[in-house]
């Protein structure tokens, strides 16, 4: 927590007045599975909640401003970390399914700032490849990364209180 959770608060804060400067914004907290499910046990849970509550409490904060906040759910990323993680496991280990490259991430954000919906999805915790579907993005092969959600849960809506 010292790390995901405080570096999305520090980065946001030291962000925001230059974004209210401009006149408009968009914080991204990342956000995972874990938030809601079971994944590398309870301190990844724990900030992994607390980034999309961050972001909706600072969406609320902001909102008069101009500038929105957001936690975006990514899938498995496939970076040399992590393929260099499953390449040290037994083959019968390793994990199959497409990876989600970092760039994929980056052309959903760019997708959602210049989206009419950035201020009405302000505030949510947003599944990645949803939102690749929503905007028609695609990962840097081509590839449509899917959407978790079925077998490991979706973010939850957040309450009215925030929205307004």
């Amino acid at each position: 927590m010292t790390v995901g959770l405080r570096s999305h608060y520090v980065a946001s804060y030291c962000a925001a007045p230059l974004l209210i400067a401009n006149g408009r914004g968009l914080i991204v907290n990342t956000g995972h599975y874990g938030a809601v499910s079971y994944h590398q046990g309870p301190a990844y849970g724990a900030q992994k909640a607390g980034a999309d509550k961050m972001a909706a409490d600072m969406a609320k904060e902001l909102r008069p401003y101009n500038v929105a906040a957001v936690s975006i759910w990514m899938g498995g990323l496939d970076t040399e970390r992590a393929r260099a993680y499953i390449a040290s496991l037994p083959s019968q280990d390793r994990p199959t399914e497409k990876r989600e490259s970092p760039q994929f991430t980056g052309r959903v954000i760019a997708a959602l700032y210049s989206s009419d919906e950035l201020a009405a999805l302000s505030g949510r915790a947003l599944i990645g490849a949803e939102l690749g579907s929503l905007f028609s993005v695609t990962d840097i092969d081509g590839s449509t990364p899917r959407s978790m959600r079925h077998v490991l849960g979706g973010p939850p809506e957040p309450h009215p209180s925030l929205l307004g």
